[in-house]
């Protein structure tokens, strides 16, 4: 629709017709393109690198175009100043007046601050170019709206950036966070503080958001850390405005609700959350991709904790399918946590077609070089990696295993955490032990693995105290956790 605004040979257009119809990109088909011409290989190649960086431009101008304002406060309001500006450049002082305040009115509705300072700005420069009458009454008055909004914008922005840099640190979950970062959380004028009065719906957001990450990674706090997630999740529902404006952090509430419920091991609501979620309309392939990883992650999460395995396990396809159709969307400590999800659904039922399944599934964690979020489970997966060789027979391999598991967690480390070193220890002295004394092996592997969890926390110590019980009872995983559940 765009480029029929336009005349001549448009070579972009079929350029993007070409490229259109390709499953792989494949430049040798673009230079069919200039078949019927003379000219030479490396002019041809020219002309299609310099037609390929207009057509970019073009589809980009096509999308400011056709993007629809209705969906979008921030597009609405762009397009507002760039009114504003073109009428400002006309002359037109009061027609452009009018469209700021237009967009100040919505800015305000929907808190968007820093484009509500920039508003403000642009308010101030075009009364004393107007110079209408009461210019320094109506200048004072907006430079003190201006210092009202940058007090508010300061606030936002110190709680966002506090909330961000501990979800980041959690989130790579590589080094202990700084005693000096925390202290400054902690001398926070909200901190704690149940009387404060927060200018802005984002700011007391971020600080709920802060305290949540605070009571749970810091404090190992799960009730308070819970708390905070509901508290997080009712303030989005006290503002409709900004609630269906912004669907994507609605959607991410939910999700850090639901995260605090599995912690917990309360699945009640989930039912209901899970389904509210999936019932946001989604607008574009962002959307979709940030309903898909917070529904079927905590879908899965609540089939395999409440033992619905057959359900948990059609979802692996769907799982699958949808890490690979929204890969650039989904960030890597939740691809990487999927399939760890997966493998331990598997691992948990037992049975050599279920640990070949998770095998393969952990393949995923472990083969890729790329990996860098979630340093605790690649960790863990190598003791996975070995328990499950040696419950699919694979014997021979074991001390190769052991061998490479060591050398890669020593290149992520100078040696094993004190964690994988009691786990190696004992691992290779029962795998390699005579059948008549491997029961003898597990109970001391159990009784050394309860001693070191009532001083230290390692991702995995469960799921190794489980497999330790199912191989001395001889029975699955799922058979204890049931057992368990009933009781």
């Amino acid at each position: 629709m765009y480029s029929d605004f336009q005349t001549g040979d448009k070579i972009y257009l079929q350029i993007f017709k070409a490229m259109d119809k390709m499953k792989e990109y494949d430049e040798g088909k673009l230079l069919a393109i200039f078949k019927s011409t003379d000219m030479a290989e490396g002019e041809k190649r020219r002309k299609i690198a310099v037609n390929k960086n207009y057509l970019y431009n073009q589809v980009l101008r096509s999308l400011r175009i056709f993007n629809n304002e209705k969906e979008s406060i921030d597009i609405l309001l762009y397009n507002l100043l760039v009114d504003v500006q073109a009428l400002r450049g006309k002359g037109l002082f009061q027609l452009a007046l009018k469209r700021l305040n237009k967009a100040k009115k919505i800015a305000t509705e929907y808190e968007k601050l820093l484009m509500l300072l920039e508003i403000i700005a642009l308010e101030i420069d075009i009364n004393i170019e107007h110079r209408p009458k009461g210019l320094k009454k109506n200048v004072d008055k907006l430079y003190r709206q201006k210092n009202t909004e940058l007090n508010r914008v300061k606030e936002y922005l110190e709680l966002k950036s506090f909330d961000k840099q501990l979800f980041v640190s959690v989130r790579l979950r590589k080094e202990p966070l700084a005693d000096n970062f925390l202290h400054a959380i902690e001398a926070l004028d909200c901190f704690e503080n149940q009387t404060f009065h927060f200018s802005s719906f984002h700011a007391e957001n971020h600080y709920y958001n802060l305290m949540a990450l605070y009571y749970l990674y810091v404090k190992k706090n799960l009730k308070t850390a819970s708390h905070y997630r509901h508290k997080v999740l009712e303030l989005w529902r006290t503002n409709d405005k900004i609630r269906k404006n912004q669907r994507h952090e609605y959607k991410l509430a939910i999700a850090n609700y639901l995260g605090s419920l599995h912690e917990m091991g309360k699945y009640g609501e989930f039912e209901k959350l899970l389904e509210e979620m999936e019932n946001i309309p989604t607008k574009t392939l962002s959307d979709e991709a940030e309903t898909f990883q917070n529904v079927y992650f905590y879908k899965s999460l609540w089939y395999t904790n409440t033992h619905k395995y057959r359900l948990a396990e059609e979802l692996v396809p769907v799982i699958k399918q949808g890490l690979k159709k929204y890969y650039p969307k989904i960030n890597e400590a939740r691809e990487v946590t999927f399939y760890h999800n997966m493998v331990i659904l598997y691992f948990i039922q037992g049975g050599r077609e279920k640990f070949r399944t998770a095998s393969k599934l952990l393949n995923e964690i472990l083969r890729s070089e790329k990996r860098i979020a979630r340093e605790d489970i690649k960790r863990f997966a190598w003791v996975l990696e070995i328990i499950l060789h040696h419950e699919l027979g694979s014997d021979k391999v074991l001390e190769h295993i052991f061998n490479t598991a060591k050398r890669e967690l020593e290149l992520k480390k100078k040696k094993p955490h004190k964690f994988e070193e009691l786990t190696f220890k004992h691992l290779k002295g029962f795998l390699f032990a005579p059948p008549a004394d491997k029961k003898t092996l597990l109970r001391a592997f159990r009784e050394d693995l309860r001693a070191f969890a009532k001083e230290n926390k390692h991702f995995g110590m469960e799921e190794l105290d489980l497999w330790i019980n199912s191989k001395i009872r001889n029975c699955t995983i799922a058979d204890i956790l049931r057992e368990e559940s009933n009781s």
